[in-house]
């Protein structure tokens, strides 16, 4: 399989020359210089905002390309791009959305098929079934969902405080065979990296009050989240962004001192031992980064904020 490359349109201005503003060839980096970790989306959004509001940006990101998910792959030679991350947009009334509505993008229903036929199926016992199917199992799996969730998700507060806060419970008290319970599993959990047995009925409420505030549809840009991506490199041609610059380790106190610029810089380390200085930093990697510690921060982390980082999590399938 082949990755896009340095030649593709993604790549646009992804690199500049030279860092103006190293520790250890001394110089101070100016007061309103900020260094973004992460060429993620989340980063570029960063770079574009902060360098419309009149800061010196520089990006630094570790893979040898920027987008974080948001990559693209040709399978074969003379076949179209597919993508490997990022795909859906998750709601009607996003950022995204109006990025698009903003520059003319076009916008697809995410189950959106050639033939116009309702692509999102589900499949169960060797059939696809559309979602609103009158398929009994399906019916009694979408009906029940719409009871215990989707009909309820702002009146709570009215609810008997003895039931149990188990999405799984709540569905065996009403005596829903496997077969509902499995459907109900993969179609509205797994999809979203949950599973039945993990999930609150107040977190599926909540999930509900965030959908109807960012729209209830999900959708796809027509040319994928790419296009996303080179709107923001298009936009951000002022910034200085570093492929292949991993930061290992950031110094935002004074312990190190003796290898610290002057004036209260941040210091930040690569994996060769180079160093760059900013007077602000914004992070913007993947939670597993921060996890795992792949940065060493000096000094570390607050004990709330490393509870927290550890205690975020993401449960599967």
């Amino acid at each position: 399989m082949e990755t896009v490359n340095e030649s593709s349109t993604l790549m646009l201005n992804a690199v500049q020359s030279s860092f103006p503003w190293n520790g250890r060839l001394g110089g101070l980096s100016p007061d309103n210089q900020v260094v973004i970790v992460g060429g993620v989306l989340a980063g570029l959004a960063a770079s574009l905002s902060l360098s419309k509001a009149g800061f010196d940006v520089v990006l630094l990101e570790a893979a040898n390309y920027l987008g974080g998910r948001v990559m693209q792959a040709q399978p074969f030679k003379g076949f179209g791009y597919f993508d490997l991350g990022e795909e859906f947009i998750h709601g009607s009334n996003t950022v995204v959305n109006k990025l698009a509505l903003d520059n003319d993008w076009l916008i697809l229903p995410a189950a959106h098929s050639g033939d116009e036929e309702e692509g999102e199926k589900n499949y169960y016992k060797g059939k696809f079934y559309s979602l609103s199917s009158n398929q009994p199992e399906i019916k009694v799996a979408r009906d029940t969902w719409e009871e215990i969730i989707s009909s309820r998700y702002n009146h709570q507060g009215n609810e008997d405080g003895s039931l149990s806060d188990s999405l799984y419970d709540r569905f065996q008290d009403k005596g829903l065979s496997q077969d509902v319970l499995d459907i109900i599993d993969y179609w509205k959990l797994r999809i979203s990296a949950g599973s039945l047995k993990h999930y609150g009925v107040r977190e599926g409420r909540r999930r509900m009050e965030s959908k109807f505030e960012w729209g209830l549809g999900n959708c796809r840009l027509a040319e994928s989240y790419s296009q996303l991506v080179k709107y923001y490199l298009n936009n951000t041609r002022d910034v200085d962004k570093r492929l292949n610059w991993q930061v290992k380790k950031i110094v935002w106190k004074d312990e190190d001192s003796h290898i610290l610029n002057a004036g209260g810089r941040i210091l930040l380390k690569n994996q060769h031992g180079e160093i760059i200085t900013a007077k602000y930093v914004v992070i913007t990697v993947p939670l597993t980064i921060l996890k795992d510690r792949d940065i060493t921060f000096v000094p570390e982390l607050p004990a709330d904020k490393s509870r927290a980082i550890n205690r975020i999590q993401m449960l599967g399938v």
